[in-house]
């Protein structure tokens, strides 16, 4: 059984802002510095500190990808990019993967 259920909190992210905040599955919350729609991201979302430019330019390039962090350790594509660079290196061989699922 997976350890997560409905009870848990998920996380949503505001990229422009850099804000996380964690709400109930299934909210639409909106930021509360720009008023933006916030994106669901996942239970295991671990933002980077808001000066880590690399860190959020690889969370942008995870969730263009078309992947979000909802694995919850039982299955999933596994860690996610944390660095830039990082995430470059880490789609160039799954692009084919993501074209063929898309």
């Amino acid at each position: 059984m997976c350890r997560y259920s409905n009870m848990y909190k998920t996380s949503y992210v505001c990229l422009p802002c850099r804000h996380v905040a964690q709400y109930q599955p299934d909210v639409s919350p909106r930021c509360p510095h720009c008023s933006a729609a916030m994106r669901d991201v996942g239970h295991d979302f671990q933002a980077p500190k808001k000066q880590d430019d690399s860190g959020w330019r690889a969370v942008q390039a995870t969730l263009d990808a078309g992947l979000d962090y909802h694995s919850c350790g039982c299955e999933g594509p596994g860690p996610r990019p944390r660095e830039h660079g990082e995430a470059n290196r880490w789609f160039r061989p799954r692009r084919k993967k993501f074209a063929d699922n898309a």
